[in-house]
C-alpha cells in the first residue's frame, strides 16, 4: 500500500508537497504514507480516494500491494 505510493512519487519525480496538492491531502498524509507511519488501510476513505485518483488508479489496486 504505503510502497505504490511511494513508487509512484519517485517514478513521477515529484516532490511530497507537490503530490500532496494534485491529491488535495495535507503533505502529512502522504509523509507519514511513504515513511511507513501511518497505514494506507487506516485512511479514511476519502483520503484514499483523493490519493487513487491522483494516481490514476482505483483503490483496490493501491491496498493490493
Amino acid at each position: 500500500m504505503n510502497k505504490a505510493i511511494k513508487r509512484f512519487v519517485n517514478s513521477k519525480n515529484i516532490g511530497v508537497v507537490d503530490f500532496a496538492k494534485k491529491a488535495g491531502v495535507h503533505k502529512s498524509v502522504i509523509s507519514t504514507l511513504i515513511n511507513d507511519k501511518r497505514d494506507f488501510k487506516k485512511m479514511t476513505v476519502e483520503n484514499a480516494y483523493k490519493i487513487s485518483k491522483a494516481m490514476n488508479c482505483s483503490i483496490n489496486s493501491i491496498y493490493e500491494e
